[in-house]
């Protein structure tokens, strides 16, 4: 073979071999899917690191995960998310296997666009196959472990505490506010009569009752009429009357002296009063005006002696 020969193969040689170097350095797209070599069961994370190939003037998108639908045996945990200034492009992604046995990895495609524009997907060609086992001991059957008791069950409901007393408290305020308004109102009351004259509240309280009568229980306005009697004669004497029985009262009037009037309309008013409450005896409505006249009238001349016997003594003290 002539000298010449051998320089044409050589060159032939050569530009073969640029050739394949230029395709290999502007090669197709594609991508290879790595796994760490270990021992999985079912519910483990598996990283998975996905890597593209081809030349530097490719533009990638994001790889996208076939798991879906009901017989899946994978599922993503973690999607792909790519690796900062990793040339070539790569992923990395955690799955979860959900089945037994050997189990291939599930497909992994991404779209990438060439200097041309246009754009392609590109499906991994080879995907890693690993060995999955159950969680389970192999061998024999697992009694499923009894049932915990419902939450809240057993103790105290102290949960409950919060919102019971969250309820209570607007209610508590509310009575709080009303029994303080009560009690204003009945001070109010009692420092308003404690400045009316004993004379001029028993005759309000007698008005009172005598237009009750015919509308209300008899009982009921005997015991009207006994207590403002005895109230009358509390804070006109002194005395305490509201504590004091009818025959007391009478011989008190006895003692002191009172004129006849005064003992007779006492004793008719309370009389009465004792033998309706007490006795339950069938009383005429009329018999009960009657008494409240009694009382007033007896009242008025009280009111009337006392009135001259503390004028008399002041005049005798300032001699």
């Amino acid at each position: 073979m002539s000298g010449s020969r051998w320089v044409w193969i050589a060159m032939l040689v050569l530009l073969a071999s640029a050739a394949v170097s230029a395709e290999a350095a502007s090669g197709a797209p594609g991508l290879t899917i790595g796994v760490p070599p270990r021992k999985l069961t079912v519910g483990d994370r598996l990283p998975v690191r996905i890597t593209a190939q081809g030349g530097p003037g490719l533009l990638w998108g994001t790889p996208t995960v076939a798991v879906s639908g009901s017989g899946a045996t994978w599922a993503v945990v973690q999607k792909p998310h790519p690796i900062p200034q990793a040339q070539p492009p790569a992923w990395d992604m955690v799955l979860v296997p959900l089945a037994v046995g050997k189990l291939a990895l599930p497909s992994v495609s991404v779209s990438v666009r060439d200097a041309r524009g246009s754009v392609s997907k590109v499906t991994a060609d080879h995907l890693p196959e690993v060995t999955v086992a159950s969680v389970l001991p192999p061998g024999g059957k697992i009694p499923p472990a009894p049932l915990d008791d419902p939450v809240g069950v057993r103790g105290f409901p102290w949960e409950w505490i919060p919102p019971v007393l969250a309820g209570l408290l607007p209610l508590a305020l509310l009575g709080m506010f009303l029994w303080w308004r009560r009690k204003k109102r009945q001070r109010g009351t009692r420092e308003r009569a404690v400045h009316v004259p004993p004379l001029d509240e028993l005759r309000m309280a007698l008005d009172r009752i005598g237009h009750q009568i015919g509308h209300r229980p008899l009982d009921e306005i005997c015991d009207q009429l006994a207590a403002s009697v005895r109230r009358f004669l509390k804070r006109r004497t002194g005395e305490s009357a509201m504590e004091m029985t009818t025959f007391e009262l009478t011989r008190l009037a006895r003692q002191r002296g009172w004129p006849a009037g005064v003992q007779r309309g006492i004793q008719d008013a309370l009389g009465l009063s004792d033998a309706v409450r007490f006795a339950r005896r069938e009383t005429a409505e009329e018999a009960v005006r009657a008494a409240v006249r009694a009382a007033g009238e007896a009242a008025s001349e009280l009111d009337e002696l006392l009135t001259k016997l503390e004028a008399g003594t002041g005049a005798e003290g300032a001699a």
